[in-house]
């Protein structure tokens, strides 16, 4: 828990510099998750649309590319943010090992 009783802090609600790499990490996987559900959705409402409007055969097909295609842009754009987490992680760590230790 949190100060005075309150709940527990989270990534977006400390300072950049103050956030465990734990809560980073987390972070990142809720915002991923969210991502993929809410593009996937679009996806298929949009494809399902289309489907009706375009086709009378194939309706399933061009509903599932639709999802998958709401699926393959979330799953890039969680590539991408896991990178740039992966690359701040090695600059801290190059940072760290670049200072004299203390004695």
């Amino acid at each position: 828990r949190g100060a005075a009783g309150g709940p527990p802090p989270t990534a977006t609600s400390m300072p950049p510099s103050k956030a465990a790499s734990e809560w980073k990490i987390s972070n990142t996987w809720d915002v991923c998750l969210e991502r993929l559900v809410v593009n996937s959705g679009i996806g298929f409402i949009v494809g399902g649309l289309a489907a009706v409007v375009l086709s009378r055969r194939g309706r399933f097909a061009i509903t599932a590319f639709g999802g998958g295609f709401g699926a393959g842009m979330a799953w890039t754009r969680c590539s991408i943010d896991f990178d740039k987490e992966k690359s701040q992680a090695l600059k801290h760590a190059e940072e760290l090992m670049s200072k004299p230790p203390k004695v």
